[in-house]
């Protein structure tokens, strides 16, 4: 039986974010790890890219999959979710892994703060949530503010896809493996609740203590690369 498994990353990452995840997957299922328009570029890019593009791109890629393979797995990150949980209403997806889902978004402090020491090159090297996020941010530095011009847009984009998306969500009923980080810095961690009262049965919500939208602690990892390798192994 062949298998194949997407992993997707969200608004403005990195397929870095996967490395863990990979060195998981059995040596003889198809791993393809999605790299969104615009992304790994540069921030015009970004801006020249759009929400349209990436879900087609992620339609794509994803039907090329269960053309060919008999099993697909999802594994998405953030604004990725949102296309996992719509494209499996519509294509044969086997189960979904999905991190940090956008039920809402929201822009706490401890976001600026990470933006603004990343923007100006003045990273505190001691705090793990500024590293996490330079780490995983897929874009390349630009100090020139006009070259963002288009970045409101994308983003705009998002805020409506997450709208859209979140209706959605009581109709999938595949076996759906969902995290969300009680901390998280960019969405609202009051969609496990939101997900526990509408979605189904098969949806099982594990939310992460003292975790954020990109860092984990060390007992994070430790349950969400556990319950990985039983949602690979166990199929």
């Amino acid at each position: 039986m062949s298998t194949a498994i997407l992993f997707a990353h969200g608004i403005v990452g990195t397929p870095k974010h996967f490395e863990k995840y990979i060195k998981l997957v059995p040596e003889d299922w198809t791993v393809v790890n999605l790299v969104l328009k615009g992304h790994l570029g540069t921030v015009k890019d970004f801006g020249n890219a759009s929400m349209k593009e990436w879900k087609a791109q992620f339609h794509d890629e994803l039907k090329k999959l269960t053309d060919t393979h008999d099993r697909v797995f999802i594994v998405a990150h953030s604004m990725s979710c949102l296309f996992s949980i719509e494209e499996s209403l519509e294509q044969k997806v086997e189960a979904m892994f999905l991190l940090n889902i956008p039920v809402w978004a929201r822009v706490t402090p401890r976001l600026l703060k990470s933006v603004s020491q990343i923007y100006f090159n003045r990273v505190n090297e001691s705090d793990p949530w500024v590293i996490a996020a330079r780490e995983l941010y897929g874009i390349g530095m630009d100090r020139n503010l006009l070259h963002y011009i288009k970045w409101p847009s994308r983003y705009f984009e998002l805020f409506s896809e997450i709208s859209y998306a979140r209706k959605f969500i009581s109709e999938v009923k595949i076996p759906s493996y969902i995290y969300i980080s009680t901390k998280d810095e960019m969405t609202s961690p009051r969609g496990a609740k939101y997900i526990r009262e509408h979605g189904h049965e098969n949806m099982k919500v594990t939310e992460l203590e003292g975790s954020g939208h990109l860092y984990f602690t060390d007992e994070a990892w430790e349950t969400v690369l556990g319950d990985f390798r039983k949602f690979i192994i166990e199929r």
